[in-house]
Parts: structure tokens; sequence; C-alpha cells
């Protein structure tokens, strides 16, 4: 199962695990280190502090505001005290009793931290430095394996989590027996393509084609493609079943399939990868080892590789870029032989919320691996891709201001002079300290010493310049060439584009170097400048959970705890007060529960409004049949093109001199996607405005219930009253918000629904549907095979069951999203229906039995601590103010 992936050069793939102490040697220069004397003095002197990546600049973002962040640490504090002295409640084993429950709460809030809300994935060819680049992300020297030899380093998707302990945990999730199965017949069927057309004669061609140079061509083409496959298959073979397998295999006249069914029994038999495995390694460089045995050509001590057994690898690491909430995916490229991981690949590029294509500095404006993210974001109609090119070091000073005129080329052009200046002057008094060195025999040679040394650092500052100057010369006209090349490939146009030009090399150079001195070096590497991007990326998500946790879940968590205090200090003066308090609170829980899970609640029948409205206003307005004569028509332009054997080799999608670039799979489907994407257009804020109904609806109903319980409880237990209301309407937001986050994914799952049933790439709904007629297309060869190419083209085309799957599956496709939706919907509500029915037991249940002595007493530690706590929350929510919470509504 072939692989591209990132391989670094030896300046930007680095072995070891720490950087190198000291910078390296630069320019034709002596060696003039200071004596032993100098030495001792710099060791006996306090070491500086070498730079932390978490006192990097943060984003310009609201939620890494320093006042923000500490009052997220002071509320957490708030809860880890609240659940410290309820722990120590001697009811607390009993889990029916409101304190045992309260307690949990607050362990859970103690705990708290902001789960993993945006994925980032870097997607490269082989080559590209893209190992390295995580690993100065990730400020993990070592981590990912940055070279093998010269082949590719990412052959299995591999993401990075955050875990809050040191040492690393690595999950393996293998393919499934299916997913086995499929990758498997599509070798087989290359291998045996190989063997078919070298037992065939190319003299058994028609007349016509003997004659057309263009088929001759198309011929020696075809012939390429299936032998590049066939000898990955083979070597997929080898490494999978090692001594089992032999071409004998496919000399016995047997059926393709008949051979799967073997290679499927061996793999089952033979696979080394368990499903749901979990290593943990306390090292890098143990994680780094383990992670070249999952992932690439290293097998494990010496054995088969084993990546091709695996899909995915989850990495989780103690990384300060991940702490916030960040995913780090590391891809394989686009032009994977293998169709399996190109097209997972794929799914994560249409999936993820930011994508970088990574190049090489050198060559970033015609490399074909950010061509094909580039042409696949234009066709799955995505706006979130930028590009990072590596080693922006590699560049020589001479070269760049050959090429470019004006201020920074005529000030780069002095710097070099000076440069070369101060290797002449250098030269001369090195030659005298070296005759003094042997006159003298280790004389005081001291003022030569530090002459030469003062024109080697000046000559040294000038050179560092020179090349900070080139590199920022150098980044600028990459960065401009980018953006004319691809700012209109995207939608939203080229202000959407980011563009980074990176150095693995410089960063690691100066990674441990005092951090006075680095600084600047670590800034001018690009790393910084990245990593401070991908943690913005989080801070809007961020900053509403974490203002919801403070707001809302700790404001509650404190009022309830603040009412089962005053629950025990009113006696039962008034029993028949009671009795009717207890009344309305039975009165409240019932309506809510019949507000949110009634038969006639919005939020109950959602999913089933959901389909119904997708059936009436969408699905049945397919015309399938006028759909399929359009493609047919696109298919007939197509048959005059002399490349079309090149475009069935490329799935549709493929660019030559003579016809330009053309998508069949978009030209085949226009029609279809033409009128459903007016028809979505309509259909879309109807959408909207039943979820906001919902959500108005749970609101609303909250309302009420505060509004009925105030009336009822001011006239009872006034002091109640306040910590009821704070806690009802702290649930009453937080289950708004909830389900806005669930809305919002849904909404973002509805988008990428549209796009894989309207739009044309491989993964999509049509593109899938396609992909066994292209490979029929393919296998033809020898006489008449240009014309049976096209008679299979057509056929699908003009298979009208080929357009009515494409709707089967968007509907179904719907109908599954409208289903999770209301079962996650469904969870929160129940969940948080649970909690109100504890918060109004609360209320409730305060006259039922008199609190013992040891009760009493508890009850009066914990009052005390309340009113410390609510303090401290008080201060603490000042500095981050609610208008902050992204309260405004989706």
């Amino acid at each position: 199962m072939g692989a591209t992936g990132a391989s670094g050069s030896s300046r930007d793939s680095r072995g070891s695990l720490s950087p190198t102490p000291q910078p390296q040697q630069a320019g034709p220069w002596p060696s003039l280190c200071p004596s032993p004397a100098r030495h001792r003095r710099s060791s006996s002197q306090a070491l500086p502090m070498r730079h932390e990546v978490d006192h990097e600049e943060p984003p310009p973002d609201r939620f890494y505001d320093a006042e923000v962040q500490r009052a997220l640490a002071d509320a957490q504090s708030v809860a880890q005290d609240l659940a410290s002295v309820l722990g120590r409640h001697p009811l607390n084993v009993d889990q029916d009793s409101p304190i045992w429950r309260l307690s949990e709460r607050a362990g859970e809030l103690a705990r708290f931290r902001c789960p993993p809300t945006r994925t980032v994935g870097l997607v490269g060819d082989s080559g590209v430095g893209k190992s390295s680049l995580l690993n100065s992300l990730l400020d993990c020297d070592g981590l990912a394996r940055a070279t093998n030899n010269g082949a590719a380093c990412t052959c299995v998707v591999t993401e990075y989590w955050y875990h809050d302990r040191d040492g690393f945990a690595v999950e393996v999730e293998p393919f499934s027996q299916s997913e086995i199965r499929e990758q498997l017949t599509e070798m087989v069927h290359a291998y045996c393509q190989r063997l078919r057309r070298s037992a065939g004669s190319e003299d058994a061609q028609d007349s016509d084609d003997a004659e057309n140079s263009d088929v001759r061509q198309s011929h020696a083409e075809d012939a390429r493609h299936w032998e590049e496959r066939a000898a990955v298959a083979e070597d997929s073979f080898r490494a999978m079943f090692e001594d089992r397998f032999t071409p004998a295999l496919f000399q016995q006249g047997r059926s393709e399939e008949s051979i799967v069914r073997t290679l499927v029994g061996w793999a089952q038999e033979l696979s080394p990868v368990n499903a749901n495995t979990r290593e943990i390694r306390s090292s890098v460089r143990d994680c780094s080892s383990l992670l070249a045995q999952l992932t690439s050509n290293a097998g494990p001590s010496g054995g088969a590789p084993v990546w091709r057994y695996i899909k995915k690898v989850k990495v989780f690491l103690k990384a300060y870029i991940l702490s916030k909430g960040l995913i780090l995916v590391d891809l394989p490229g686009l032009h994977d032989l293998n169709s399996a991981r190109r097209n997972i690949t794929e799914r994560y590029i249409v999936e993820c919320n930011e994508i970088f294509a990574v190049c090489n500095t050198g060559r970033a404006t015609t490399d074909q691996g950010v061509m094909s993210v580039f042409e696949l974001a234009r066709r799955a109609d995505l706006s979130n891709v930028g590009i990072i090119c590596t080693r922006s070091d590699d560049v020589k000073a001479e070269e760049e201001v050959r090429e470019h005129t004006g201020a920074a080329a005529v000030r780069l052009r002095h710097l070099i002079q000076l440069v070369r200046d101060a290797e002449r002057r250098l030269a001369p008094v090195g030659q005298e300290l070296a005759e003094l060195n042997a006159i003298l025999d280790g004389g005081d040679e001291l003022f030569e010493q530090e002459e030469a040394r003062r024109i080697q650092l000046l000559g040294e500052k000038d050179r560092i310049e020179c090349h900070r100057t080139a590199m920022e010369l150098r980044n600028a006209t990459v960065t401009a060439g980018l953006m004319r090349t691809y700012a209109d490939r995207i939608p939203g146009g080229g202000g959407q584009l980011r563009v980074f030009c990176a150095s693995n090399t410089l960063y690691w150079e100066w990674r441990d170097k005092p951090a006075d001195r680095a600084l600047p070096f670590l800034r001018q590497s690009g790393i910084l400048a990245i990593r401070q991007h991908c943690l913005g990326l989080v801070s809007e998500s961020q900053l509403r959970l974490a203002m919801q946790y403070m707001h809302r879940d700790v404001q509650e968590l404190v009022s309830n705890v603040d009412l089962w205090v005053r629950s025990g200090a009113g006696g039962t003066a008034d029993l028949a007060r009671a009795r009717e308090v207890r009344r309305v609170l039975d009165g409240v829980e019932a309506r809510l529960r019949g507000d949110f899970t009634g038969v006639h609640s919005p939020i109950m029948n959602l999913d089933r409004w959901l389909s119904r409205r997708f059936g009436e206003d969408v699905y049945q307005q397919r015309r399938t049949r006028e759909w399929t004569r359009e493609a047919v028509k696109a298919g007939l332009v197509w048959n005059g093109v002399t490349t079309y054997a090149a475009f069935c080799r490329n799935y549709g999608h493929h660019n030559t001199d003579a016809v330009g670039f053309h998508d069949w799979n978009e030209e085949a489907m226009a029609a279809m996607s033409d009128a459903l994407s007016a028809v979505w257009r309509t259909f879309y804020p109807v959408i909207l405005d039943r979820l906001d109904r919902v959500l108005e609806t749970i609101s609303d109903s909250l309302e009420w219930a505060v509004n009925r319980l105030e009336a009822v409880v001011d006239g009872y237990r006034s002091d109640s009253l306040h910590p009821l209301r704070i806690a009802l309407t702290s649930r009453q937001h937080s289950l708004v918000f909830r389900v806005e986050d669930i809305c919002d994914k849904f909404e973002e799952d509805l988008r990428t629904l549209r796009t894989d049933a309207l739009r044309g790439h491989r993964t999509s709904f049509y593109g899938r549907g396609m992909e066994g007629t292209y490979n029929r297309a393919i296998a033809e060869y020898g006489s008449g095979s240009w014309g049976r190419k096209k008679a299979i083209i057509n056929a699908a085309l003009g298979n009208e069951q080929l357009l009515a799957a494409v709707m089967r599956k968007f509907r179904d496709g719907f109908g599954e999203l409208a289903a999770a939706l209301q079962a996650e919907v469904r969870a929160v509500v129940a969940s948080d229906l649970d909690v109100i029915k504890d918060t109004l037991g609360i209320v409730r249940n305060e006259s039922a039995a008199p609190p013992s002595e040891e009760e009493l007493a508890f009850r009066a530690r914990v009052a005390d601590e309340i009113r410390t706590v609510r303090q401290r929350l008080d201060h603490a929510l000042a500095r981050a103010p609610e208008s902050t919470v992204g309260s405004e509504g989706r």
C-alpha cells in the first residue's frame, strides 16, 4: 500500500534529541576560542534563561488576555476549594444526597480543561520538511521522524493531541477488515493488469490505432500507470505476507476474487496490529522509535513494516501549541498511489478547520503538492487553505542581490561587501597569530587574539544581518508569487490566503540558547508566527467555553451550594407554606419536562421535522432523467479529446496543453449541481429558523420557570431567592449554550454534506460513484481499447441510477445528521433536567428533617467557605466581564 510523506534534508532533519549547544561556525575564518580562564569565569556565573514557548507573544485575541487567563485560573481554584470542602462531608458517600451530587459536580469543574475545538492539517509530498516542521511547532525535537533513508516518512495519518502529563501515549486505529479487502482488491487488480499487458501483444492493435501516434502514446502511458501500481502492490504483498507471497500465486489461472480471498485470510492471520492499541512511552526517543515503526517503512526490530495495516495514529503529549484545544494532523500527500490512503487525506482536507500545504521555499510556486491541495480546495469550495514554505534559511545572499532591485537589494549588497571586508581583514591577523604561537610556544598573544576576536565578531554580526536580509527578501518574493498564483483559487479571494515561511534549522540552532540572544533568530525562523496563528484559531471558541465555565458553571455550583447551606437553616415554622412551595416546584418541573420532552415539543420531533422538510424541499425536486441527459451531452464533448485515456487515469480531473483543464465529474453533474444549489439557498434558512425555534423554546421555558419560582419562594424564604435565581439562570444559559454548540456542529456537518453531494472531487458522492467506471476504462487495452474506454464512460453517464444514487446518499446523509442532532439534544436536555431537578430538590426537601449537630457544624463551615469563594469569584468575573461571552446567538 503505497504512500508519500515528508522527509527532511540533512539541514532540516535532526536526529539528536536536543539542539546543538553552539551556533554553527560560518565563513572561512579560523576558530579563535576564549582562553580556559575565560571559560572558568563564565561557568561560575548563573546560567541565562532559555526561551520558553509559553512565554511567546500570544495571539491578539481576548481569550489570551492576561486578565481573562487569571480570571479563569481563579474560577477553577474556587471549584477546587469547594470540591475539597464538600468532599469532607460525612454523608458524601450517599449518592442520593444533594451534597454528594454537589461534591461530584465540584470535582468535575475543578478538573476543567477547554476541550479540543479546532483541527489543523499539514499536507505535503515527500521531502518537503513536514516532519521537521511538526517537531518545531510541537517544540519536541526528534519526535516525528524526519529522515528515513530517503523514503517517505509519513505513510499514515498521525494526529497530535494534548494531555496534561509528562511522557507520551500512542493509540493505533487499524483498517477494518472491509477496508483491508478493498485495498487488496485494488492491488490484486493492478498486479493482474501488468501480467495481462505483458502477456498480450501491442501488435494486435487495429490499423487505425497503429497509425495514430496519440493512441500509441496513450497505450504507453496506460502501461506505465499499471506498472507503477503493480510495483507498489508487489512491495505491499511482500511486506504484508513475507515468505507466503510468491508471483506463482497469480500464475495458476485463478480469478482475481479468489486471490483476494486468499490474501484477506492471510491478512487476518498475520496482522500485527490490534484494535484500540495504546502504548505508553516516557521519552521522546522511545516515542519517536515507536512512531517510526508504526508510520513508516522502519518495521519493528528490523521486521516487516506494519503501517499498511494502520489507518490512523494518535499521539498524546504535553505540547503548548496543543494545550488550548488544537489538534495537529500530519497527512500524507495527495499523490499516494494507494487510493484508500489518498482518499483519507482528501477527507481530512475537506473536514479540517484549516489546512496548510507544506512545500520547499525554493520550489514553492511550482510545487505539485501545493497545486493539488488548492485544486481540491477549489473543487470542494474550501477557503481555509494556506501554505507553509520550509527551509527559508536555505538562501544565498549573492543570488538574491542579483535577482532584485530597490532599497532592500542595495542594503543587501552593502552587507555582502562588509562581510567580504571582514574576511580580508581577518586572514592576515589569523596568520600572524599562528606565527606568534609557533615562536612564543604559548606565550602571551592576548592583544592579537582580542583583535582577531573583535574582527570576527564584527564580521559575524554583518554575516547574520546579511543572511537575515536575504531571507526576508526571498520570503517576500516567494509570498508575493504564491499570492499571485493562488489567491484567486479559493473562495473569498486573497484576503483569506495565509502564507508562512519557516526554517526548522534556524529554530533548533537557537532553541536552547539564552532567550535574550535567541529570540530574534527564533522569530526569524517563522515558527513562532505559525504557532501564534494556530493558537489564534481556537481563540473564539475557547473564549466562549471559558466564559461559560466562569459565568455559568462555577456560578451555578456556588449558588447551589449556597442554597444547600440555607436549606438547613430555616426550620419548619410554616409547614403549610412549605407544602405549597413543594407543590409549585413539582408543577414547574412537570411543565419543563413537558416543554422539553413532550410529544409536541419542537425539541423531541426535531429529526422528523428536518427529514420531512428535506424530502419536500430538496429530495422531491430531483430531476435525474433531465440531469442525466445533460451529463450525456457533456460526455459527447469529451469523445474527441486525444488525451481521453489520460483523463480516465486521473479520474476525469486533468490538464493538457491541447484542451486545457477539465473536471469531467463537475461538468457531468453541472445541471444537477446548479439546480440543487438554488434549492439549497432557499432550504438552508428554513433549517436555521427551526434550530433557532428550539433554542427559543429552551430559553423561554426556563425564563418562565425562574419567574414562577420567584413569586413563590420570595414570600416563603427570601434568603433562598437570590442563589436560586442565579442557579436556574445559569442553567438556562448553560443549556442554551450546549444546544447552540450541537446546532453549530450540525451546520458544519451540513456544509460538508452539501459539498459531498454537489461537487465532483474523488471522495464526493458522484466521485465515488464514478470511481469504478474510471477503473474499468483504465483497465481496457489492446485493439479497440480507445472505443471501449469511451463506451464505458458514456454508458455510466447515461445511467440514471448514477445520479439517483447520489440523491439517495444526500437524503440518507441528511437523515443521519438529523438523527445525530436529535440524539445529542435529547441527551443534553435530559441531563440538564436532572440538574434542575436537583436544584429544585434542595429547596423542596429543606424541611424534610431537622439537621443534626454535626450537620449544622458542617453547614456552618461550608457557609464560611461560600462567603469566601463568592467574593473571589466576583473579583474574577469582574476581570472577565460577561459582555465578552458569545451570547449574541448563532
